[in-house]
C-alpha cells in the first residue's frame, strides 16, 4: 500500500455531557470484524458505547464508536471478535453515550498533545550495589493537554469548566477526518489554566487524565 499523509483539518473532538448514559441490553453479539450488537434500542452515528459483562474479552471494559446503526443493531467500530471464544453473558450491558448529549470542542481547540510516561524507577540500593533500582509496577496514567481559545459564547468551554468542577469521568471522542477513524477514551478534566499575554489571544490549557489508554478505532 502506498504511503499516505492526511491533514488534521476538519478534526472534531467531543466531550460527554452531564446526561446519564442509556444502558442497553444486547441480545446477540456476532463474531465478526467489526462485531455487530443486536439491541432493542436504536443508536446513531457518532454515539459511543462502553461494553461490559458481554462475555467477550475483546469487548469488555472498552469504548467503541457506533457504526452502521439500524433500528435494532449497530457495529462496534474497531472491534474484532472473529476468532473469539466468548459467549454472550447473562447480563451484558452496552452503555450508550449519545453524541447529541455531548459538546463539540472543535471550534475552541487548537492543539492536542498526548503524554504517556514510563513507570518510575524505585531506588533499591544496597551496600553492595548503591545504584540498584527496580521498575515501579505502577504505570502513570496517560494525560492529554488540550489548548484552545477562550470563548464564553461556546457551550463547550463552559462544559470544560463544569467538568473540572465536578471531577467526573466523561467519554471523549476525537473524530479524525478523511475516514481515519476515532480515538476514544474516558477522562477526567483535572486542570484548566489560562494564558493571557499582554498582546495576543486569550487562551486556555486543559489537562485531561485518561481512565484507560486512548484507543484508535477504525
Amino acid at each position: 500500500m502506498p504511503a499516505m499523509a492526511y491533514s488534521t483539518k476538519g478534526l472534531k473532538m467531543w466531550i460527554g455531557g452531564p446526561t446519564a448514559p442509556t444502558d442497553l441490553t444486547p441480545t446477540a453479539i456476532d463474531k465478526a470484524k467489526p462485531a455487530k450488537v443486536t439491541v432493542g434500542n436504536t443508536a446513531a452515528d457518532g454515539d459511543m458505547v462502553y461494553m461490559s459483562a458481554t462475555g467477550f474479552p475483546e469487548l469488555d471494559g472498552k469504548w467503541f464508536p457506533v457504526g452502521n446503526p439500524t433500528a435494532t443493531e449497530f457495529d462496534l467500530v474497531g472491534s474484532n471478535t472473529t476468532g473469539s471464544s466468548g459467549v454472550l453473558g447473562a447480563a451484558p450491558i452496552a452503555q450508550l453515550h449519545a453524541q447529541g448529549d455531548a459538546f463539540d470542542l472543535s471550534c475552541i481547540s487548537k492543539t492536542i498533545a498526548f503524554n504517556s510516561d514510563a513507570p518510575a524507577a524505585i531506588a533499591a540500593g544496597t551496600y553492595c550495589d548503591p545504584a540498584l533500582a527496580i521498575t515501579s509496577p505502577i504505570i502513570p496514567p496517560t494525560t492529554i493537554e488540550l489548548g484552545g481559545n477562550i470563548n464564553i459564547a461556546d457551550p463547550a468551554y463552559s462544559e470544560l469548566l463544569a467538568a473540572q468542577a465536578d471531577g467526573a469521568s466523561r467519554p471523549f471522542d476525537i473524530e479524525l477526518p478523511f475516514g481515519q477513524g476515532d480515538i476514544v477514551y474516558p477522562g477526567v478534566v483535572s486542570l484548566v489554566t489560562w494564558d493571557l499575554p499582554v498582546d495576543g489571544v486569550q487562551a486556555f490549557t486543559c489537562t485531561i487524565t485518561c481512565g484507560t489508554a486512548p484507543a484508535h478505532r477504525f
